[in-house]
């Protein structure tokens, strides 16, 4: 892509809790493939939001909902990108 970029923010709502949102976006790019040749895949953008506990001290529990808007688009010619995905996850420091 010629153009392609990412923010991200997140917010400290306690010492214990985050809460956070990224975009990510690109333009337009060409992509080929075998079966497929020469293809302009176009340009899109994505939201993900995610929130992030401390349950305790070594213990956090973090869910990312990915693709809000569910963009519709490829990463490379001929392999979609999913749609929303949620993603829930539990890191332990030992």
């Amino acid at each position: 892509p010629k153009w392609q970029g990412l923010a991200s923010a997140t917010w400290a709502v306690e010492p214990r809790v985050t809460l956070g949102a990224t975009l990510r976006f690109n333009s337009a790019f060409d992509d080929s493939s075998v079966p497929t040749g020469l293809v302009r895949e176009g340009g899109h953008a994505e939201v993900d939001l995610d929130a992030a506990v401390a349950v305790t001290e070594r213990l956090s529990v973090r869910l990312l909902l990915a693709n809000l808007t569910s963009a519709d688009h490829a990463d490379a010619v001929g392999f979609p990108a999913p749609g929303r995905v949620l993603r829930a996850s539990l890191t332990t420091r030992f």
